[in-house]
Formats: C-alpha cells, structure tokens, sequence
C-alpha cells in the first residue's frame, strides 16, 4: 500500500466530513464533539474550507437557536485557525533553527 504525503489525509478527511454532513443538528454535534481532533489541522487553508463550507451550508438552513450554536463554532474555528496557523509557523521557525545551528561536517585529516 503506497504511502501519502502527510497533509493529504486530514484534507480527504475534512472533503469526506462537508460531503456527508447535512444540515441536522446531529451534525452539528458531532463537528462540535470533533472538534480537538481536527483543531490542529486547521493550519491547511482546503481544510478551512471545507470545514467553512459546510458550517455556512448549516447556517443557512438552520433555526434561529441553532444559528447561535454554528456561529459560536465558526469563532472556535478561526479562533483554533489562528494558533495552528502560528504554531505551524513556529515549528518551521524552529526546523530553520536546528539546521542553522547544525555542528560542522568532520575534516577528514589526510
């Protein structure tokens, strides 16, 4: 079985979560009870996306009460976008870092 690249998989994720997810309340639930799971991913701008998509396909046919409840998750999601976008940032920063600071190739004495 070949391997992917690491980022494909939490995008295939979040493209199989829009597709299935309607506009239930169910739905809603379970994006809110997922929430830490894919929180960390929300670094990869087609994972927003999708994940956008779908809450705004909510609020359009949502209730008024229920509204309130996608609105609240749409801030946790820029909110978690934000520091995954930062952390991502940070990470690489550190990656740069490391390799500036990486001990000298031995001299090899004839």
């Amino acid at each position: 079985v070949p391997r992917e690249a690491p980022g494909l998989l939490p995008r295939k994720l979040a493209m199989v979560v829009s597709l299935l997810c309607g506009t239930s309340e169910r739905c809603l639930r379970k994006l809110e009870a997922g929430f830490p799971l894919y929180a960390k991913e929300l670094h990869d701008d087609v994972v927003v996306h999708y994940f956008s998509t779908t809450l705004t396909r909510m609020k359009k046919f949502a209730k008024e009460g229920v509204k309130v409840t996608i609105e609240d998750l749409e801030t946790k999601l820029a909110a978690a976008r934000e520091q995954a976008v930062a952390n991502a940032r940070n990470l690489a920063m550190t990656a740069a870092e490391v390799a500036a600071f990486a001990p000298p190739a031995p001299v090899r004495v004839p």
